[in-house]
């Protein structure tokens, strides 16, 4: 919004006093430098997943397989279904694996329910990859 509107200003000024051509290079330079940004930012990001589905085990033994991350297992009871019981598989994973996951719950388990949303915060042991 107002960063934007800032941006533009000195652009246009500055394309008015030294050269459109020097501030198209501002443009794309300020393009590229925030989508780089945007890249690295994201891996360093947390995405909370709550899983619902009827094979908790399965579920896990995934999550851990694709994101060597562990979950946890909540038990309980669904209220629309009242005798049906639920599992809910509650996993923290960064936010690159978030569509690898759930493409993987949707293949072990099609009538799952998936909850998907940002970690603002997260205190313990996270265990990320070391890249190379």
């Amino acid at each position: 919004g107002v960063s934007m509107g800032i941006n533009v200003v000195i652009l246009i000024t500055a394309g008015a006093l030294f050269g459109w051509d020097k501030a198209l290079y501002s443009m794309i330079f300020q393009y590229t430098t925030t989508g780089v940004i945007r890249i690295l930012y994201r891996k360093y990001q947390q995405t909370t997943l709550l899983i619902v589905t009827k094979i908790p085990d399965e579920i896990c033994s995934m999550i851990y397989d694709i994101t060597k991350h562990g979950s946890t297992i909540i038990y309980g009871k669904g209220s629309y279904e009242e005798d049906s019981t639920k599992s809910v598989v509650y996993a923290v994973v960064t936010a690159t694996q978030v569509n690898k996951v759930i493409n993987a719950v949707k293949d072990l388990d099609p009538g799952s329910f998936v909850n998907v949303f940002k970690s603002e915060r997260i205190s313990g042991r996270f265990y990320r990859i070391p890249e190379d």
